[in-house]
């Protein structure tokens, strides 16, 4: 999706490889120093393809039905798949008739998550529980992202974060913030955002298994508004990295960012709502964005918070005024863990996250 508004650009995977030169010291770098310590390099592009046709990112003003699945398009005459990707997992366990690992793809439309082989090509399609599914007030699915929906997803909060376990053989999907009916639309209300997991042991050619669903607390600011999250990563079998934040900063009018936490979160004491009453069309497990007595939502933890001034300084970044090259990006949107690779530290990981709009 374009910054301003969606556009029709064929969607894309970009492989870039990196050279990581670990800065220890105590002395603060300048922005240019700070910038040697990471150099990117830019290796290929592969495009995604739908029955034969480009995707597009263009706004879906229409929907055709395709295996008992109706995808969201762009127009009733012009019938791309439309997505709006923001979750993406290498799937080196589910491999693909083209001979090669296949990747998982998140997306804000549907939302759905897409199934691509190695040349970018949708093999296949997990839709979400009837709950997810946005409607208008006729009940009829609209997938649109320029009015919020009656219930369902709302505009531009979809799945957002992608994840899948080391086996890969489990998907996790997390939803930005909250549903329609879950009080989302409004940063008052929207805390109480819903993770699904799916069971994907039978890969490209077999179903996934929605097998648990858990509803996660996202942080607020002092004045009670919800930062959304962007991403998460798998820990364990009971943990994962989240990364919530606001949208100030470099590419945004707001200078001075408030929250920016990759932080914890813990399923094990956390009720399985999945395959209830709450997934049906219209279910609502936080209504008005209180949460239902018999319901227990994950434990959120923060960990690491982005805009410490210090560490900041260290590399040449600052946060606030002024909005020139040096501060800190408003939009940070995935998370990798990296082993270090120190023999007397083995548990040690340089944690990686990639800004998706800076201007």
């Amino acid at each position: 999706m374009d910054r301003e508004a969606p556009i029709d650009w064929q969607t894309r995977i970009h492989e870039l490889a990196f050279t990581l030169k670990p800065y220890y010291g105590t002395k603060h770098l300048s922005f240019e120093e700070a910038q040697r310590t990471l150099q990117l390099q830019y290796l290929s592009t592969t495009l995604q393809t739908f029955q034969n046709q480009p995707t597009s990112g263009a706004d879906p003003t229409a929907f055709e039905g395709s295996s008992n699945i109706q995808y969201p398009v762009v127009s009733a005459n012009y019938t791309r798949l439309t997505v709006d990707p923001e979750g993406l997992v290498q799937n080196a366990a589910t491999f693909t008739e083209d001979g090669g690992p296949s990747f998982w793809v998140s997306d804000e439309y549907g939302p759905y998550i897409h199934l691509l082989s190695k040349d970018g090509t949708v093999l296949k399609t997990i839709v979400p529980p009837d709950a997810v599914l946005p409607r208008n007030r006729n009940g009829q699915l609209d997938f649109t992202s320029l009015v919020e929906p009656a219930t369902g997803r709302c505009a531009n909060q979809g799945f957002e974060g992608l994840t899948t376990s080391a086996s890969g053989d489990k998907l996790y999907a997390f939803l930005q913030s909250a549903l329609k009916q879950d009080g989302g639309g409004d940063r008052k209300t929207n805390r109480y955002t819903r993770l699904f997991m799916w069971d994907i042991s039978a890969g490209a050619a077999g179903n996934a298994t929605l097998e648990a669903e858990w509803i996660v607390p996202l942080p607020q600011s002092n004045k009670l508004e919800t930062f959304a999250q962007s991403e998460i990563h798998w820990l364990n079998e009971h943990q994962f990295l989240v990364l919530a934040r606001d949208g100030k900063g470099a590419g945004d009018d707001k200078p001075e960012s408030s929250y920016k936490g990759v932080d914890v979160i813990d399923i094990s004491s956390a009720t399985n709502i999945a395959n209830s009453v709450y997934d049906g069309a219209t279910g609502a497990v936080t209504p008005g964005g209180q949460i239902v007595a018999n319901v227990t939502p994950v434990t959120y933890t923060p960990f690491v918070q982005m805009i410490d001034k210090t560490q900041l300084s260290r590399f040449g970044l600052h946060n606030g005024k002024p909005a020139d090259k040096t501060l800190i990006a408003a939009k940070w949107e995935s998370l990798a863990l990296v082993p270090v690779g120190d023999a007397l530290y083995p548990d040690d990981y340089f944690l990686f996250t990639f800004v998706s709009v800076y201007c």
